[in-house]
């Protein structure tokens, strides 16, 4: 079967393999499985929180982090959206992401660890296209003042519950010829 979109594949070859280790991580030293189905459920989930923000097809999200399991399910969410994912090097300096973010007139802002969350919080004022910040981990750096992933994800687990095809219908709206 042919597909046309990105997401078309993505639920295609998720729903029809099934795999029970469709990603793998370290937490605390010991391998975690994400299986097929967790990972549709959090994609969803964070889908639906970032349209709930009112992230829509065409805006932009800067993703400061490092490779992580919750990278996969942020682009994945995003993907579904038609949201554009600026990925920023989690090793560049605070003037340099701050750059990135100001001229991608990224709408909000996902950044991991704490570290990653300064380098934003310093340059925070100029970026005046930022409407939300977001954390990974619980925000532990003054003056970014964000939601957490888990906040956003709640979000949108409540929304999927009261309409379970939304993440669909909006994953069905983007393109092949969208970016």
């Amino acid at each position: 079967m042919r597909h046309e979109t990105l997401n078309e594949l993505f639920f295609a070859s998720m729903e029809t393999h099934r795999k029970p280790d469709v990603l793998m991580h370290k937490s605390e030293g010991d391998w975690c499985r994400v299986a097929w189905k967790e990972f549709i459920e959090k994609a969803r989930d964070l889908a639906l929180g970032f349209h709930e923000l009112g992230l829509r097809h065409g805006d932009r999200l800067a993703l400061l982090s490092e490779n992580r399991v919750e990278w996969f399910f942020v682009d994945a969410a995003l993907q579904i959206l038609g949201v554009v994912n600026v990925p920023i090097y989690s090793t560049l300096p605070a003037h340099q992401v701050s750059y990135i973010v100001r001229n991608s007139e990224s709408k909000a802002v996902v950044a991991s660890t704490p570290t990653q969350q300064t380098k934003i919080a310093s340059s925070k004022h100029d970026l005046t296209s930022v409407e939300h910040f977001v954390a990974m981990e619980t925000p532990a750096a003054s003056g970014f003042g964000a939601l957490t992933l888990a906040e956003v994800s709640s979000w949108g687990h409540k929304k999927a519950e009261s309409d379970p095809e939304l993440h669909r219908r909006l994953a069905s709206e983007v393109r092949p010829e969208d970016l």
